[in-house]
């Protein structure tokens, strides 16, 4: 899992430098997006299972060069 978070931030981070000022979806299974939202949440892979992302849910982060905010985590599609 670690190299899967490792991958999946490296790629984020590309994104977030080619396109700084644009909003982007990016779609996964509920693992690979776990793991990076426990990194931008500076929460150690021990804890895996401490958070859940549903099927069809959405999670928000906005990343800049000086900050991370995570502002939604698991929400629902209705």
């Amino acid at each position: 899992m670690l190299e899967v978070q490792t991958r999946f931030v490296v790629e984020l981070e590309r994104l977030r430098k080619a396109f700084p000022n644009d909003c982007i979806a990016i779609f996964s299974h509920g693992d690979p997006l776990k793991s990076v939202l426990m990194y931008y949440l500076g929460m150690p892979l021990d804890h895996f299972l401490r958070l859940d992302i549903a099927t069809a849910s959405y999670s928000v982060l906005s990343l800049t060069d000086w900050s991370v905010r995570v502002g939604a985590i698991n929400v629902p599609c209705e």
